[in-house]
């Protein structure tokens, strides 16, 4: 079974790193958070759509942020939302390899058997890059 879009993956996420952009389309988080929290607070004050807390929840999956998690699913209730990739938060979650994340999601319905855009599940990212949490996915 190959593994292509994971390899891409993470090409993508190096080069944008390296960039200065995060793969959610701000700041890259890390040696100037706060600076990444400003743009993606401004960022979701100055959007109408929904497209700028999806970020958030996807950047919040990504880093295990259960407290931000929460209050995405109190004002949108779809915790299988994709971003523009096809990724839902779980599959963030299993590339960050945050075990409390996986398994928030998983216990608040989120659906394991979801592909992105590469045909790739949370479980299949999380099989290559941390085998061992698979056992927090349903069998």
């Amino acid at each position: 079974m190959g593994f292509g879009g994971i390899g891409s993956l993470f090409e993508e996420i190096s080069g944008d790193v390296q960039q200065g952009k995060s793969m959610l389309g701000g700041a890259v988080p890390g040696a100037n958070t706060a600076q990444y929290m400003q743009q993606s607070s401004q960022q979701a004050s100055s959007q109408q759509s929904g497209s700028a807390s999806t970020d958030q929840l996807m950047f919040a999956a990504l880093t295990g942020d259960i407290k931000t998690i929460k209050t995405f699913l109190i004002s949108n209730p779809d915790i299988n939302t994709k971003d523009k990739s096809g990724r839902t938060a779980l599959i963030y979650a299993a590339i960050g390899a945050s075990s409390e994340a996986i398994s928030f999601l998983l216990q608040n319905k989120a659906d394991p058997s979801l592909m992105d855009n590469y045909g790739k599940t949370a479980k299949e990212y999380v099989q290559f890059i941390v085998p061992n949490l698979v056992k927090l996915f349903p069998a």
